[in-house]
């Protein structure tokens, strides 16, 4: 199973796929909840950083996921 998959298996419509190899996941998991899940799906090739999103974020992305971001309640694929 490709990392990408288990992201989808773990965190079923708590995921937003934002480019092409980047990944939001919503989850009451701690960090290291999330990496001991996903890193036996990892390829030599795949990098992962796990941190807690907080209110205060800027940047730029598409518009589609700012809502994504602030909406408290699961994510949608």
């Amino acid at each position: 199973m490709p990392f990408y998959d288990a992201i989808k298996t773990n965190y079923p419509n708590r995921w937003n796929h934002f480019v092409e190899d980047g990944w939001f996941v919503k989850t009451d998991d701690t960090s290291e909840q999330i990496y001991d899940k996903i890193r036996p799906f990892m390829q030599k090739t795949d990098s992962l950083f796990v941190s807690e999103i907080t209110d205060d974020f800027k940047g730029w992305l598409a518009v589609s996921v700012w809502p994504w971001l602030r909406d408290k309640e699961d994510g949608k694929e």
